[in-house]
């Protein structure tokens, strides 16, 4: 469900393996083969004893394998698969507590599973272990328009949470939403919050839901105008506007616009595609940069309490778990 699943690329993160691979083909394959299928379960079932575990060496491939089980009932082979690869990722601390922190082809999993009563509980877990904003954005990108019910029922209940930490990760989560339409009118209502920091974030989430909208009506502008001056002019506005969530709809958007190869727009379009890429990774940067009030203590307070400004004067051994 997005940019991640159309081709294949190097990876250097050590706990996601060294290759990321289309999900829907190795399924695809998985699905005609079920002695395969049935011969990389096996390999787990006898694993005890052995020094490297599958689950970590082809971790990827074993995310291919849970969501293939998944969709077959009885569900306590893809369950109990889904437990453990959960788990193959090292607990992280967070104020002196051990969590287990899934990697994001794990979340992607879950996400695109979460119609299933007992991947969404635990997803509900999952949730708690996200503590900077980078993560939070990549876990609501998990889920498109359309298959996004259960995101949106997360975040409307965190809203309406009594404790400030999940209104404010709903008010952040709502921010980086795909649906855009339905984040803006949901960020425009106040919060409840008497917390002033909740009102802050709140307003930013605001700006980034809002910006994204602007993109996309910008994007329509340019391919749908006659003028080229004014087609020139809505791609720069665009432009201004990206962020991640682009990357998820351009193409389509082209594909609806029907612009043959050879219209000056596509041409155009074209040679400014890596531009449109390198503005959408510095204004991550930047606005991680932007975003935090301080700069973020290892394992310590949550980034999206930015609009909190905490006393700068705290026991850092303390914070980070070190010292109790």
């Amino acid at each position: 469900n997005g940019p991640e699943d159309s081709h294949t690329k190097r990876t250097s993160s050590a706990g996601e393996g060294q290759w990321e691979f289309s999900y829907s083909t190795i399924e695809r394959a998985l699905t005609l083969e079920p002695a395969i299928l049935e011969e990389l379960l096996n390999l787990l079932e006898n694993e005890e004893g052995e020094e490297f575990s599958p689950l970590e060496h082809s971790h990827l491939l074993y995310v291919a394998v849970c969501n293939t089980v998944l969709q077959s009932a009885p569900r306590e082979r893809g369950l109990d698969l889904l437990d453990r690869l959960i788990g193959v990722e090292r607990g992280s601390r967070f104020l002196g507590s051990t969590t287990f922190r899934p990697s994001m082809p794990v979340l992607r999993l879950m996400a695109r599973n979460s119609g299933i009563s007992e991947v969404a509980e635990r997803l509900e877990g999952a949730v708690d272990t996200i503590t900077d904003d980078a993560r939070l954005q990549d876990f609501a990108l998990l889920f498109p328009v359309g298959e996004d019910a259960w995101l949106w029922k997360k975040i409307e209940s965190d809203g309406n949470s009594g404790r400030e930490l999940f209104q404010a990760r709903a008010l952040t989560v709502a921010g980086f939403a795909h649906d855009t339409q339905r984040a803006v009118r949901f960020l425009r209502q106040p919060t409840r919050s008497t917390f002033g920091w909740i009102e802050n974030v709140r307003l930013r989430s605001l700006a980034s839901a809002e910006k994204a909208l602007a993109a996309r009506y910008w994007f329509d502008q340019f391919v749908s105008s006659d003028d080229m001056v004014e087609s020139w002019s809505a791609f720069r506005l665009m432009i201004t506007c990206l962020d991640k969530r682009y990357s998820y709809w351009y193409e389509s958007a082209l594909r609806d616009a029907d612009l043959t190869r050879r219209d000056p727009k596509m041409v155009f379009f074209r040679c400014n595609l890596e531009m449109t890429r390198h503005l959408i990774d510095e204004g991550w940067k930047k606005n991680i940069k932007d975003r935090f009030c301080h700069t973020k203590i290892s394992s310590g307070i949550f980034p999206w309490m930015g609009g909190w400004t905490y006393p700068v004067e705290f026991d850092q051994e303390l914070i980070s778990g070190r010292r109790r």
